[in-house]
């Protein structure tokens, strides 16, 4: 599944600070970026014996609710460092997992690979979810990810990418009391003021999974593939902080996602109010200091993200 690439470009030799964002010139971060959908490093005719070990190591391994750093990667031209993590750990268990996936996706990097383990759908059969850390023209970074399902004998992968300097936030419940969905953090551009995004992916929807659509407006071409986790300001948006929560056995009629945008200039709160239905969530927002005693009291006990 290809998550639509919204082109927002690259600022190259960009002046950066806490309060300077210059552009000097522009470039389009995907280009470049390898095409995992069109180019699977999945292979197909691995023989069965394979699928069966990589079933064998994973079923036995012990999770963490906590989660692991299973990859940090570096990124010389940026002078950063990336870091994914998993909820298998242990460096014996990360190691056979590993090597386990190696036959099947042999052009896969090991030390770029972090794995997660869970069940998604509820058949106590869990799957396996592949984070995978690459980069494109110019050392961009990316994340791609595959949900593995096994069926017949053998694991089938979901794609699902690319995500700029993405990064598997949580799997957790969405809407809260719902199966398990990824929600995966990434970024509008880089060298840049970025929009920070918060993308939700159902990957055992349908054929190709699905992801979560959002929207601001009442437009019906406003629907996108991301919510808002921080803003840019400097100008690119509105100066906010923004508090995001999911609310906790919410009624049917919603909210299913509530956001705070705290204004700097004003002081002014605006409250978004997020109802999906499928997986389409409209909003509307109200713009108060606080809300109404009955939104207040799901906003107090919903699960800040």
């Amino acid at each position: 599944m290809r998550r639509r690439t919204y082109l927002p470009l690259i600022v190259i030799g960009a002046m950066l600070s806490a309060s300077v964002c210059h552009a000097l010139e522009f470039k389009n971060p995907y280009q470049g970026a390898q095409d995992y959908e069109k180019d699977s490093p999945f292979l197909q005719d691995v023989p069965e014996k394979a699928h069966l070990v990589l079933r064998s190591i994973m079923l036995q391994a012990k999770t963490s609710s906590k989660g692991c750093v299973w990859t940090k990667v570096k990124n010389k031209v940026f002078e950063k460092t990336y870091t994914h993590r998993g909820n298998i750990c242990g460096a014996g268990q990360i190691a056979r997992l590993r090597a386990a996936i190696a036959p099947l996706a042999p052009k896969l990097a090991p030390g770029a690979i972090a794995a997660w383990k869970t069940d998604l759908d509820g058949d106590r059969e869990p799957e396996l979810i592949i984070t995978y850390h690459h980069t494109a023209e110019d050392n961009y970074p990316f994340l791609t990810l595959w949900t593995l399902k096994f069926t017949e004998g053998k694991y089938h992968p979901t794609y699902i990418g690319p995500f700029l300097d993405g990064v598997l936030r949580v799997i957790r419940s969405f809407p809260d009391g719902g199966s398990p969905k990824l929600f995966v953090r990434h970024q509008s551009c880089y060298e840049c003021c970025p929009w920070v995004y918060i993308s939700i992916i159902d990957p055992l929807s349908g054929r190709d999974g699905a992801f979560y659509l959002f929207n601001y407006t009442d437009q019906e071409d406003g629907f996108s593939e991301q919510f808002e986790f921080v803003l840019p300001g400097e100008g690119h948006s509105v100066e906010a902080k923004v508090e995001t929560r999911i609310p906790k056995t919410p009624p049917t009629e919603g909210p299913h996602l509530m956001q705070k945008f705290r204004l700097t200039e004003t002081g002014e709160t605006e409250w978004w109010m997020f109802r999906c239905e499928g997986f389409r969530c409209g909003s509307h927002m109200v713009k108060a200091r606080k809300l109404d005693p009955d939104l207040h009291r799901i906003w107090t006990k919903a699960g800040r993200l």
